[in-house]
């Protein structure tokens, strides 16, 4: 078997740019600093403390920005998901679900509910969790530790009530069990993700999953 390199990964990330309208922004780019310092200051403004929270640790977390007009996402990778090109790959993947819900919700409408419903984010972020997690089985062979992920959803970045973490447990153990029976989670991405690892770079997958 073949080890999964940063030639695989940034193939890999181009070609979900390509089929997402994405624009992924890495750490070394001049750009990524005007687009923080830009939304750091609306969202300021706005008084939004969700998106607020996320901002100052960029460094640490990755986020997708919908565009105006349905002209896709600028993703902003963060350092830590430049770790290894498996991380990046599941990074670029889960902020690749974030942008289909804007597609699949309306880019504005998407973007509200997420900021002002507790629940949506519980939802929206269990779905690209879910994504990362199959990624990550078909590259490793191993599962994620779903502790990990719940702990990351509990944390301060998405400020989730008690009911909406939850419901964001219940939908990404879902997950897990699916993938433990062989089957990628029910996420546009993760089929997509899935697929193109399988059909571009067989030699790499430790892990198999039946898209369909």
């Amino acid at each position: 078997m073949m080890e999964w390199t940063w030639e695989l990964a940034h193939r890999f990330a181009n070609d979900l740019a390509i089929e997402r309208n994405l624009h992924i922004i890495l750490p070394d780019n001049p750009i990524r600093k005007a687009v923080i310092a830009g939304a750091r200051f609306a969202a300021a403004q706005a008084g939004l403390l969700v998106v607020g929270s996320i901002l100052p640790d960029l460094s640490r977390v990755s986020i997708c920005l919908p565009l105006e007009y349905n002209d896709g996402s600028l993703v902003l990778i963060s350092e830590a998901a430049m770790s290894s090109p498996v991380q990046y790959t599941e990074t670029v993947s889960h902020e690749g679900t974030h942008d289909h819900q804007s597609d699949r919700n309306g880019h504005t409408r998407n973007a509200w509910d997420y900021i002002v419903s507790s629940e949506v984010r519980a939802q929206r972020e269990a779905e690209a969790y879910a994504t990362g997690l199959a990624v990550m089985y078909v590259l490793t062979g191993t599962i994620k530790d779903v502790h990990s992920v719940l702990q990351a959803l509990g944390g301060p970045t998405y400020h989730m009530s008690q009911g909406s973490l939850s419901l964001a447990s219940g939908l990404v153990k879902g997950a897990v069990e699916s993938i433990q029976n062989g089957i990628c989670p029910p996420v546009e991405t993760a089929k997509w993700a899935v697929e193109w690892i399988q059909k571009n770079a067989p030699e790499c997958v430790r892990g198999e999953l039946v898209t369909r």
